[in-house]
């Protein structure tokens, strides 16, 4: 008969951090390709004709994996503030900087889908004239006009690529703008309202009081 030898607590714990830290690297890794994927895409030179719906598909569904992270996260930091520090507020600003991205870039693919199928995606300039640029910069174009009163396109005089969209251009482009308004801009903003109670270190945690000792009870010999 064989008994199990219980792991020590120093192996589970590395374990544990191992795990921890294979986990963090995949996620940061999730985390900065939304923002490589659509600078490349901004600053590249692609015909619409490159575009295909899987990548699509995947930027989209990155993009509501990160989206969700973000407002799960936030949250939790809202609640209680006081317990977390400044890296961690801005590692989770990151996430919506990238969940925001992937949106931007899954609905530039989806748009040059749409136009690879015969749909009309813009109507100045002319839909021939146009490059993958183009429609990423019309929505990142579209994303900074949401942040209110900042103006932030006109401010550094950066004019619209595409003036004038066609229908099918121009409702994405609405339900690109309520989701940045519902889900991004809403919970960025718990977010700030939280940093004022953040901490450059994470506050120690002060060990529980032991109980104060009973002293013993006496007893008196009756008299007599």
């Amino acid at each position: 008969m064989t008994t199990d030898v219980p792991e020590p607590a120093e192996r589970r714990s590395g374990w544990a951090r191992t795990k921890g830290l294979f986990w963090m690297s995949i996620g940061l890794v999730v985390l900065l390709y939304g923002p490589i994927a659509f600078v490349s895409g901004l600053v590249g030179a692609e015909a619409l004709t490159e575009a295909d719906g899987g990548t699509a598909g995947l930027l989209i569904y990155l993009g509501a994996i990160s989206a969700f992270m973000f407002v799960f996260v936030s949250r939790l930091v809202a609640k209680a503030p006081e317990h977390e520090t400044i890296a961690t507020g801005l590692f989770f600003a990151f996430t919506g900087v990238s969940a925001t991205m992937y949106l931007l870039a899954g609905s530039a693919q989806f748009v040059a889908v749409l136009a690879n199928h015969g749909q009309t995606v813009s109507l100045n300039p002319s839909q021939s004239s146009l490059d993958m640029n183009d429609i990423y910069g019309k929505l990142l174009h579209e994303a900074l006009d949401v942040i209110p009163l900042l103006d932030i396109s006109a401010t550094l005089g950066w004019e619209d690529p595409i003036a004038d969209p066609a229908a099918s251009f121009g409702w994405i482009l609405v339900i690109v703008k309520l989701i940045l308004i519902t889900v991004i801009v809403s919970t960025a903003y718990q977010l700030v309202r939280a940093a004022p109670k953040l901490h450059w270190r994470r506050p120690r945690s002060s060990p529980p009081a032991e109980p104060a000792e009973t002293p013993p009870a006496t007893t008196t010999a009756p008299a007599g």
